[in-house]
């Protein structure tokens, strides 16, 4: 007997353009369920931020030896707090502006997550244990918030057991720019969706899948926009449903042939969608996706990506547009391409918009 489960009709029945189910029908097993492949979980909740990740709107941080001095950004914080450097091993990645490119390193990072499992009895020992202390005082008492009384509650508040490191990283909210992370030797905060794969060795494949423009259409139509200023988010369970391509049921050559498309565009930072899908190695990208799920010969794959890269712009183009300080607010988008001008927004001015 079948099963019944849920699912998301508005978006798909109300909103999917005919190229989603072209692409659909074409594909057949050759697309997978991701959390059929991996282990999909939200990145890293501390309960608080602004204890655990460093530098902070509180210190910034300076390297000294073996500890890292916590410099005071305003009047009133300790002047002489240290922590060892064995608490601040590993590199955080906190905001989807700081992936420009899909290779995300660990170095490259400017913000560390605390992790401590130093057991209260022996903390005293540590220079930690002073900067703890300040968490705990009374115009604080950082300790008492939900998720660490939670995590006190079978062992010590600052005791953050950090999790493996995920092979891809997939963030919850989207704008206009393709975004994908594989990061190296870093954890990544709530705002992201950590993908563990079953088999690590598909991690560029699967990362060139959530690369290319047929998620960002996915994204449209399963996602949720009614964030303002144009955001639209995709949580842990819709990034579980998101379909890539399945390692198992695509011949060799074929996958070769999206590994060298995305080691290609992995070379620059991503531009806006718009900007983004008038460049060679975006195209070669969505091609050999394309061909990947089945579709034949040079005109064949030319009309079905005219017709993704067209439907996928519109409808970003018209959820941003609801916002009205957006530059989609302005004109239409057929406006826009009749220009022939570049969109040329970069993660600077968008930021602004948001303000």
């Amino acid at each position: 007997m079948g099963k019944y489960t849920g699912d998301k009709w508005g978006g798909k029945y109300l909103r999917a353009p005919d190229i989603y189910w072209k692409i659909l029908e074409k594909a057949g097993d050759k697309l997978v369920r991701l959390g059929d492949i991996a282990e999909v979980r939200f990145g890293i909740k501390t309960g608080c931020n602004e204890f655990f990740y460093l530098p902070s709107k509180h210190f910034d941080i300076a390297l000294e030896g073996d500890y890292y001095r916590l410099i005071p950004k305003h009047e009133g914080v300790p002047d002489d707090l240290r922590i060892e450097t064995e608490f601040l091993e590993i590199p955080l990645l906190q905001k989807t502006k700081e992936i420009l490119k899909p290779d995300v390193m660990g170095a490259d990072l400017t913000h560390k997550v605390l992790t401590c499992h130093v057991p209260e009895a022996q903390v005293g020992h540590y220079q930690i244990r002073r900067y703890i202390d300040w968490a705990e005082e009374e115009d604080r008492k950082w300790h008492e918030r939900p998720t660490c009384a939670q995590r006190a509650s079978s062992g010590d508040w600052y005791a953050l057991a950090p999790p493996p490191f995920p092979n891809i990283v997939v963030p919850i909210g989207h704008k206009r720019r393709p975004v994908v992370g594989m990061p190296v030797g870093a954890l990544a905060d709530a705002n992201f969706n950590e993908v563990r794969l079953q088999d690590h060795s598909d991690k560029e494949l699967i990362a060139a899948s959530i690369f290319s423009t047929f998620t960002l259409l996915l994204y449209e139509i399963h996602g949720r926009a009614n964030f303002g200023q144009g955001l639209l988010k995709t949580q842990t369970y819709e990034i579980n449903d998101l379909l890539v391509l399945n390692p198992e049921a695509i011949t060799s050559a074929r996958q070769d042939r999206v590994l060298r498309a995305m080691r290609r565009i992995s070379q620059r930072n991503s531009l806006m969608i718009y900007d983004d899908v008038r460049n060679p190695d975006r195209t070669a990208l969505d091609d050999a996706f394309l061909m990947a799920v089945g579709f034949e010969g040079a005109q064949v794959q030319e009309q079905v990506m005219t017709e993704l890269h067209d439907a996928t712009c519109r409808m970003i183009w018209h959820r941003m547009a609801k916002t009205g300080n957006s530059r989609e607010a302005r004109r239409s988008y057929d406006e826009w391409v009749a220009t022939g001008e570049p969109f040329g927004l970069d993660l600077a001015e968008e930021a602004n918009e948001d303000e």
